[in-house]
């Protein structure tokens, strides 16, 4: 886990070596099963309040549970809402992209990203100003911290006043000024790390595509391409969600977005992506660092959907709700920071949700087929020093670093036939 003190960001911490399925995979952390049973029985305009408990994103959790509410009972929120929400879910992708670039890789003295400790790139003081800024911007928007309570069916139930307004888009223009500087800044300290990382992995991607067909950072249909980048579903969300329940391999996030959709969409972020095309290649792209120069840009994409939103949007708190008919069930998926999150809802006459189902964006899926195409079969009994490295170089490729050398954690622990641990390794 990184910075513990600022942000429940997932860092793969763990790898196990496994002797009954003889491979290495990543430590099974808890599904989202636990909250959509919690779910059942409960009214639901506190679901989008529940559900930010999933441990993943809690903005997106919050407006994917919105989004099912409205189309459970049939709802269109007006334009105002919309605004609104969409600011909201781009800030939030911003925090978690800013999260991942900076205090993912960790230093031992301080417990903060080797960037912020060295101070290589970006001055730290900007850095903590940035997440200091979005959180205030979604604490704004939202209505309480990081995990909104603004949504309901149909739309918000708060707008904001006319100095709100203002300290929203003023702040959010400032969060774009740190987005680009953060973009340069990658390519000069970033880019040939990920050049040398050539960890390739071909895998089918799932993400949102806005109705442009470019990557969306929120709401839009599903789609699914292969490997080579054929489409395999395109808006089909019964079909996407019966893939992403599946056994296979797949991936998710910003590489996926890249490779689905057709650009981004965002003047600023395009020119970035041109950038990162020239040098990488087009899609499909399957080189495993790249994930992190894809977060740059979709960072400085969430500050400019972020103005462009706070842009349109009026003060006051009239004309955020739409009516709602009669309770039934509703699906929606929306793009997330770390990949595409779907909540289906089943309410009741009464509004009591009966059925749920929360499917949130896995990582570990991608880096358990990086660790067989990499690692290959492993006898837990003999855990050499080439399997280790092995299992560096796939868990280094997927850790984001301003400054390559910074370290991280990791633990490689053993394990027997029947669960017990063998033997253990940690770095550092």
């Amino acid at each position: 886990m990184a910075a513990n003190w600022i942000s429940p960001v997932p860092h793969i911490a763990e790898i196990v070596l496994d002797k009954a399925e003889k491979r290495a995979r990543v430590a099974v952390r808890p599904s989202a099963d636990g909250i959509a049973a919690y779910l059942r029985g409960r009214l639901a305009e506190d679901v989008p309040l529940y559900v930010q408990r999933t441990g993943t994103d809690p903005v997106a959790a919050h407006l994917a549970a919105v989004a099912a509410l409205d189309n459970a009972y049939s709802a269109a929120p007006p334009e105002k809402a919309r605004h609104l929400r969409a600011a909201l879910a781009a800030c939030g992708i911003y925090y978690h992209h800013l999260l991942r670039l900076f205090f993912t890789r960790m230093n031992d003295a301080s417990g903060v990203s080797a960037l912020i400790a060295t101070g290589e790139a970006i001055p730290p003081p900007d850095v903590m100003t940035a997440l200091q800024r979005v959180r205030d911007e979604i604490t704004v928007l939202g209505g309480r911290g990081l995990t909104p309570e603004r949504g309901v069916p149909g739309g918000m139930t708060k707008g904001l006043n006319e100095d709100e307004l203002h300290q929203a888009r003023t702040m959010a223009a400032a969060l774009l000024e740190f987005a680009l500087a953060a973009e340069t800044a990658f390519r000069a300290h970033g880019a040939e790390w990920v050049r040398k990382e050539d960890i390739d992995l071909p895998l089918p991607a799932v993400a949102v595509v806005d109705e442009d067909g470019k990557s969306s950072l929120y709401t839009g249909e599903v789609r699914v391409v292969d490997p080579r980048g054929k489409v395999l579903i395109d808006g089909d969300l019964d079909a996407v969600v019966k893939f992403m329940t599946g056994d296979a391999p797949y991936r998710v996030g910003p590489l996926a977005r890249f490779n689905t959709g057709a650009g981004m969409p965002t003047p600023q972020a395009q020119k970035a992506l041109d950038r990162m095309v020239a040098d990488l290649g087009s899609p499909p792209l399957h080189r495993v660092a790249a994930i992190h120069w894809l977060s740059v840009i979709e960072l400085v994409a969430a500050a400019e959907l972020a103005v462009a939103a706070l842009d349109q949007l009026e003060p006051g708190d009239s004309g955020l709700r739409a009516p709602l008919s009669a309770p039934g069930t509703g699906t929606a998926a929306i793009a997330t920071g770390a990949g595409v999150m779907v909540q289906r809802l089943a309410l009741a006459a009464n509004g009591l949700v009966t059925d749920s189902q929360v499917i949130i964006p896995q990582l570990e899926r991608e880096v358990n087929a990086a660790l067989q195409t990499t690692v290959g079969d492993v006898d837990p009994e003999q855990m050499s020093a080439e399997t280790i490295a092995a299992i560096e170089g796939v868990i280094r490729a997927y850790q984001p670093a301003f400054v390559p050398e910074a370290p991280f954690l990791l633990r490689i622990t053993a394990r027997g036939e029947n669960g017990a641990t063998i033997a253990q390794w940690r770095k550092p």
